[in-house]
């Protein structure tokens, strides 16, 4: 497979090329609100997939339709709203408003990132980053940079390669067994974190930040984080997507809620594409979208995104390291979720898998009683979804440890989660963390058949 995927990857480079594209800073629309919208029968459900094909109602799913009974988070502008209520008129559904004004509440979280908060650097001084608030493309940039800088002993600076826009992709390693920065010879196991894949989805590039610095500091100084070190070598990739994520700051309400990467597709003016549906596993086929005006579309074909690209190319070509975990962090809805994400059939180790999330959101809840809940992706939110990123690792690379996982909250602030639950986010789910890496430490030297 990773040959396959080599060759896939040469034979793009070799053809392809990619177009820059400056993406302007829209003005100020109408106000932006999230209904929740309940579907009370099996025909409201597929009336609500049908939704997602009127691109005239101006709807943004922020959540997908399930099952009758669960609720469905729609953003709709004020001047759509009445048309969106009159489209539903013809079912059963139950309808909330959740979030009165989108644009509000998504200039107090930029707010928030120009003004200094009370919690800074969690012992890492030499940086002065402020982990008490979300911060711009720039700003998480120049943290890889100042990171690896700040500990140059055990971590290492990768350059995954650029977005569509021309953005660079940074993550780093932390890997105690360097010498002179640069890994040993001997193969390594390896864990791998990342997030930012979803453009709209800010509280997870915060909260793997905030992971990756408080596992640095307090190596040599707290067991389980320094066993792991001294057993893994640890990745973190922040942000996957930085083109969508920076259209997100931009100043028009919808952008906020914008899900997508920024690709041009040809013969529409319709930008973007689902990265998590864009991996060669089951590719287009059920839970993703062929119509590139919505949100989940897949592309036409695998690696489409340039941004899945540097993923895989990444994963399949690090000298001396063998992935034994893999976790792409996404919100909302409070999840750790096995593969597969396109059957819900179970994957063959499944037992292990689910036992390993178990024992992780023990440890998370224990730190505040935040509840998550575990299953595999298809079955934990009830609707198919071909092309996942967990579900490439696990079948495609073999990293049997691979999850999703959905972050805070459980959708009171949806995507504009306030900056004041960074530092409880990052701080529960750095105990789950901890306790996944001991646990694929313990299965590796005592492996459970199935």
């Amino acid at each position: 497979m990773a040959r396959y995927i080599l060759c896939f990857l040469s034979a793009f480079f070799a053809s392809a090329s990619l177009l820059l594209v400056v993406v302007g800073v829209p003005s100020e629309t109408e106000r932006h609100q999230v209904l929740t919208v309940t579907p009370r029968t099996e025909d409201d459900v597929q009336m609500l997939h049908l939704l997602q094909t009127k691109p005239n109602l101006e709807v943004s799913f922020w959540t997908y339709p399930r099952a009758p009974g669960q609720g469905v988070d729609l953003m709709v502008s004020s001047s759509h709203i009445k048309q969106l209520r009159k489209h539903l008129e013809s079912g059963n559904f139950t309808t909330e408003t959740k979030i009165e004004n989108v644009q509000e509440l998504a200039e107090q979280q930029m707010a928030g990132a120009s003004a200094p908060s009370e919690i800074w650097a969690v012992g890492l001084k030499p940086t002065m980053f402020d982990y008490g608030k979300y911060h711009t493309y720039e700003e998480i940039l120049d943290w890889t940079r100042n990171i690896t800088a700040a500990y140059p002993k055990i971590t290492r600076l990768h350059e995954l390669g650029v977005s569509f826009e021309g953005r660079t992709v940074n993550g780093i390693q932390i890997s105690t067994a360097m010498k002179g920065n640069t890994p040993n010879a001997t193969l390594r196991p390896a864990l791998y974190f990342q997030s930012g894949m979803h453009a709209r989805e800010w509280i997870a590039p915060a909260t793997v930040m905030f992971m990756a610095a408080t596992m640095l500091d307090k190596y040599g100084k707290d067991k389980n984080v320094t066993t792991i070190l001294d057993t893994f070598d640890v990745f973190f990739v922040p942000l996957v997507n930085p083109d969508g994520y920076v259209y997100t700051w931009t100043s028009e309400p919808k952008a906020r809620g914008w899900r997508k990467t920024r690709t041009k597709n040809t013969g529409t003016s319709c930008v973007g594409l689902d990265p998590n549906r864009n991996f060669p596993v089951k590719f287009a086929e059920k839970g993703a979208s062929h119509n590139p005006c919505d949100d989940t579309y897949c592309g036409p074909f695998p690696f489409f995104a340039v941004e899945v690209l540097n993923v895989a190319k990444f994963l399949i070509s690090q000298p001396g390291i063998s992935f034994k975990g893999f976790i792409d962090f996404h919100s909302y809805s409070q999840l750790w979720m096995t593969p597969y994400a396109y059957t819900k059939e179970l994957p063959p180790d499944y037992k292990v898998l689910i036992e390993g999330c178990q024992e992780t959101i023990a440890a998370l809840e224990a730190v505040y009683g935040t509840v998550y809940k575990c299953g595999s992706i298809a079955n934990i939110i009830n609707y198919l979804s071909s092309g996942s990123s967990a579900d490439f690792t696990y079948a495609k690379l073999n990293i049997t440890y691979s999850y999703g996982v959905e972050l805070r909250d459980t959708g009171k602030h949806g995507f504009l989660l306030p900056a004041d639950q960074i530092i409880p986010s990052g701080t529960e789910t750095l105990a789950g963390l901890v306790t996944y890496g001991l646990f694929v430490k313990e299965k590796l030297q005592h492996p459970i058949k199935n």
